[in-house]
């Protein structure tokens, strides 16, 4: 790997998950600009299903993964119990 690869920084990337579409907007636009990649969806069901797709590089993929604790279909809560479980013991969050 040369040098120049070594040095190249990459942007940060983030799901958000936010029922509220105005909120997903305009939070979507904070993180972008602060120059991140994002990622939005409504709910935590599409938030597991994401990560459940993108296993085993869910790291890679997302560096910050933001969740509305009050969606429809599967709340933040309930979307970070199940991708942990899925895991099993391995560090995801």
């Amino acid at each position: 790997m040369s040098e120049s690869q070594c040095n190249k920084k990459t942007r940060p990337s983030c799901l958000i998950a936010i029922s509220d579409p105005v909120m997903l907007a305009v939070i979507g636009k904070m993180f972008k600009y602060q120059n991140f990649k994002v990622t939005m969806v409504q709910n935590g069901f599409q938030v597991f299903n994401i990560i459940k797709n993108t296993i085993p590089s869910v790291k890679q993929m997302f560096d910050l993964v933001l969740l509305d604790l009050n969606m429809p279909i599967m709340n933040g809560h309930d979307a970070c119990k199940s991708i942990e479980s899925m895991f099993g013991d391995q560090n995801v969050f």
